[in-house]
C-alpha cells in the first residue's frame, strides 16, 4: 500500500485482485448446473435475461459472459447468472433449463450473499455484476466447465487489464505523459499527411488541443489530461482500402500492434516507443457502419489493423475543429500540422456515452472505496 495525496490506495492493483480472488471460493454459493438449447453464449445471455426480467426475477451475469460484457474479450460458450431467488424445478423448466453436468452451458447460481448485486450495471440491457465481481467468479464455472479455448484465461485478462489501467484520479494522469501523447499526435500527422481528413482526434487529447490550458479563465481547472491518444476513423478509410496505407506508413514510422498480457496482438491498439523506457499506445475507433454493429465490438480492417465500434463517433466527423498544432515530435523534430479534432459537443456525447456503458469517473484524488 501507499499514500497518495493523503490517502491509502493500493501500490500494485493487480496483486492486490489476485490475492482477494485467491481467498474467494465460488463453491459456496448454491448453485443449478444445466443446459440449454441455445448454443451461442451471446444468444444464450440475451434470452435468458429476457426470460427473467419477465418473471420478475433479480439477476446479473457473471463469469464468462459478465467478462463478455465488460470487454467483449472472445467468444464464449458458459453462462453463468447470479439469481435473487431460488429457483423452483417448474421455473428452471420454463427458463429452458436442463440438469446436464456433462453438457452444461448454464449455470443459475443463489449467492450466499446478496452483496454480489451490488453496483451492477446494466450493459446493452442486459444485467451484469461490476467487473470486480466478474473477476472473482471467473475462477468457478470457467475453470470448472470450460473446455478448450481457453476463454476462462481470456476472459479473465480482459477483465484484470480493464479494471488495473484505467486511473480513477487525477494523479493518475501526469502532465508529462499528456505531453508525450501531443508529441505522438504531432508525430503521427506528419506521417499520415494526406490521410489526415480520415481522421479526427477524440477522446482524452481532445480538450487540450480545443483549450489552451495555459490560459485558462479565473477558477477554471485545467483538464487531467490523457495517457494515450485515440483516433477515430472516417468509414471512407474503407474505400479503396485507404487503412492499408495507414498501417504502411505507421508501421514505418515505429509502430506496431500493442500486446495484452498474455501476448497476444490487439490490433486495434498500437504503440510506439519514446526513447528507452516509455511508449504510448494509440487506439483507433470507428462508426457502426450496419444496424447490426454493436458498440465494444471490433471492426477488422487489416491482418494487423482493427478499430472498436464506438457508437456516436459518427458525430466527430460533423462536429470537429480543425486545430494547428505546432511543436516538437517523439523524433525529436520540430513540425507544425492542422488536423481535425472533436468539436466540444460531440466530445460530450462521447464521454457520457463512455461513461453510460463503463461507469467511470475521475476524482481529484482517489475513489471511494
Amino acid at each position: 500500500m501507499r499514500r497518495a495525496g493523503g490517502k491509502i490506495e493500493a501500490a500494485d492493483p493487480k496483486h492486490l485482485l489476485d490475492a482477494w480472488r485467491e481467498q474467494y471460493d465460488f463453491q459456496k454459493h448454491h448453485h443449478h448446473q444445466g443446459a440449454h438449447r441455445s448454443t451461442l453464449g451471446e444468444e444464450l445471455v440475451r434470452t435468458l435475461a429476457k426470460s427473467l426480467s419477465a418473471k420478475k426475477i433479480a439477476y446479473a451475469m457473471t463469469g464468462l459472459a459478465g467478462a463478455w460484457l465488460v470487454s467483449h474479450f472472445a467468444g464464449f460458450r458458459i453462462v453463468t447468472a447470479f439469481v435473487g431467488e431460488a429457483l423452483s424445478s417448474r421455473v428452471l423448466d420454463e427458463l429452458g433449463f436442463r440438469a446436464d453436468d456433462a453438457g452444461a452451458n448454464l449455470w443459475l447460481v443463489q449467492p450466499n450473499d446478496e452483496a454480489v448485486f451490488r453496483h451492477q450495471e446494466d450493459r446493452d440491457g442486459v444485467a451484469c455484476v461490476h467487473p470486480l465481481q466478474v473477476y472473482l467468479d471467473l475462477q468457478g464455472p470457467s475453470r470448472a466447465g470450460q473446455r478448450g479455448g481457453g476463454a476462462g484465461s481470456k476472459g479473465l485478462l480482459a477483465v484484470r487489464e480493464q479494471m488495473t489501467t484505467k486511473p480513477t484520479t487525477v494523479t493518475g494522469y501526469p502532465s508529462s505523459q499528456t505531453a508525450l501523447v501531443r508529441s505522438t499526435c504531432l508525430y503521427v500527422a506528419t506521417k499520415l499527411g494526406d490521410l489526415l481528413d480520415d481522421i479526427v482526434v477524440v477522446g482524452g487529447l481532445a480538450p487540450t488541443l480545443l483549450i489552451d490550458q495555459d490560459h485558462l479563465p479565473p477558477g477554471a481547472e485545467r483538464h487531467v489530461g490523457t495517457l494515450d491518444l485515440d483516433v477515430g476513423l472516417s468509414l471512407a478509410i474503407l474505400d479503396d482500402r485507404r487503412y492499408e496505407e495507414i498501417v504502411a506508413r505507421l508501421t514505418r514510422a515505429g509502430f506496431s500492434p500493442d500486446k495484452n498480457e498474455a501476448g497476444n496482438a490487439t490490433r486495434q491498439r498500437w504503440r510506439v516507443a519514446v526513447g528507452a523506457t516509455a511508449y504510448v499506445s494509440v487506439d483507433f475507433l470507428i462508426p457502426p457502419s450496419t444496424a447490426t454493429d454493436k458498440g465494444g465490438t471490433l471492426r477488422h480492417l487489416d491482418k494487423d489493423l482493427a478499430a472498436v465500434i464506438t457508437p456516436g463517433l459518427g458525430l466527430a466527423s460533423r462536429d470537429r475543429e480543425k486545430v494547428n498544432l505546432k511543436g516538437t515530435t517523439i523524433a525529436g523534430e520540430a513540425a507544425e500540422r492542422d488536423l481535425w479534432v472533436c468539436g466540444p459537443g460531440a466530445f460530450v456525447v462521447l464521454k457520457a456515452l463512455a461513461f453510460d456503458g463503463r461507469g467511470e469517473t475521475r476524482t481529484p484524488t482517489t475513489s471511494s472505496t
